[in-house]
């Protein structure tokens, strides 16, 4: 039989597990505005960058001359007209999904949110949010400090007619991180393994 001491130590760390993932699991969003620097809320990044519509390849050279060509286009998501839910794509696109807001025919806002696959968590992330007929044409957001995790909110990008939101991307390093929730299960398993076996060493 187990001693008192060993079944409440396996207590405390049952606990303490169960609120470690709860923590890890009470996502919060992270808010983008297209006019970022007149609004308080901007918490991803300091760097921003916007453009006129030109051709792809040239969009595509600007870009990746920004963020260096060691990133790629790991997730986006295409609005559809007369659906709300975007039409996902890229190696991550099990890991998040896009909602437009209910202008559902030329949205303003959008919503990224985690799927609780695989998330990309890097020191540094971009996104790109784009149209093809509004000027500036595309945002280019540096994501300092986003975990992979939180939802992004994207909030009055070309409201009024002759613009919306035609597609979102997430670039990344394609570098493959162990999620949070699954190392803490590992060391929580192992520090059990660890006390049961002093417990009952002879």
């Amino acid at each position: 039989m187990l001693r008192k001491s060993t079944i409440l130590s396996l207590m405390v760390i049952t606990i303490t597990l169960c609120f470690m993932l709860g923590m890890l699991s009470s996502a919060k969003a992270l808010t983008i505005y297209a006019n970022q620097l007149s609004q308080p809320s901007w918490e991803l990044g300091t760097n921003y960058w916007t453009g006129d519509q030109i051709s792809v390849p040239s969009i595509n050279a600007i870009i990746f001359g920004i963020m260096g060509t060691e990133y790629t286009e790991l997730y986006k998501s295409n609005h559809s007209k007369g659906y709300s839910q975007g039409i996902d794509e890229g190696s991550l696109a099990g890991s998040y999904n896009t909602i437009f807001d209910n202008t559902i025919n030329d949205p303003t806002e959008a919503t990224i949110g985690w799927n609780n696959g695989t998330p990309h968590i890097l020191p540094i992330a971009y996104l790109l949010v784009k149209d093809g007929k509004a000027t500036p044409a595309w945002y280019l957001f540096k994501l300092n400090n986003w975990d992979g995790q939180d939802s992004i909110e994207l909030l009055n990008f070309w409201p009024g007619p002759g613009g919306a939101i035609s597609h979102v991307s997430l670039y990344g390093k394609s570098t493959s991180v162990p999620e949070p929730t699954t190392l803490l299960l590992l060391g929580s398993g192992l520090l059990a393994l660890g006390i049961l076996r002093r417990k009952f060493k002879p």
